[in-house]
C-alpha cells in the first residue's frame, strides 16, 4: 500500500491574506488529488481544511503520488506566471510551465500537448526498491494515432 497525503502549505496565514485566493487555490488542489486519485485507482479516506488523504494498493500507487506533485507544482508554477488566480491567464500558462525538481527530477509541459515531458529510467526490482539500471534523460511524449484492428 501507499499511502498519499497533502497540504496547502502555510494555509492559515493565506486564508488571512487572501481568503477569496485561498478558497480557489483550495479548489484547484481538490481537483488535482481527486483526478490523480480517480485515474490510479485509489481511495481518498479523509479530507482536512487544506488537505486530502489517500490510499493505493495498486502498482500504479507510486505513480499517482509522483504525478500528483509534479501537477501541483506545475500548476503553482503557471499561476505565479500568470499572476494571478483567473482559469485563462493560468490555463495559457500552465501550456508551457516548468519545475527544477521533484520526484524523478526536472519536468516541463510540451507546449501544444498538454502532456509532461520528463526524465524516465529504466530500472529492476530488487528487493522490495528500484536499482536504477539506466537513466534515458527526458523524454518527450510521442502522441500517435493508435492502429485499430
Amino acid at each position: 500500500m501507499t499511502f498519499l497525503f497533502t497540504d496547502v502549505a502555510d494555509s492559515r496565514r493565506r486564508w488571512a491574506e487572501a481568503p477569496i485566493d485561498m478558497a480557489e487555490v483550495l479548489r484547484a488542489h481538490d481537483d488535482v488529488v481527486r483526478t490523480a486519485i480517480e485515474r490510479h485507482g485509489g481511495s481518498l479516506f479523509g479530507t482536512g481544511s487544506d488537505g486530502m488523504r489517500a490510499v493505493f494498493s495498486m502498482f500504479t500507487a507510486g505513480s499517482a503520488c509522483t504525478g500528483t506533485y509534479r501537477a501541483l507544482e506545475l500548476w503553482e508554477a503557471a499561476v505565479i506566471e500568470a499572476g494571478s488566480l483567473d482559469r485563462d491567464d493560468v490555463i495559457a500558462a500552465l501550456d508551457h510551465a516548468r519545475i527544477a525538481t521533484g520526484p524523478g527530477g526536472p519536468a516541463e509541459m510540451v507546449p501544444g500537448q498538454h502532456h509532461v515531458r520528463m526524465n524516465m529510467y529504466i530500472a529492476r526490482s530488487e528487493g522490495g526498491t528500484f536499482k536504477v539500471l539506466e537513466n534515458l534523460g527526458h523524454i518527450d511524449p510521442k502522441e500517435c494515432d493508435v492502429a485499430r484492428a
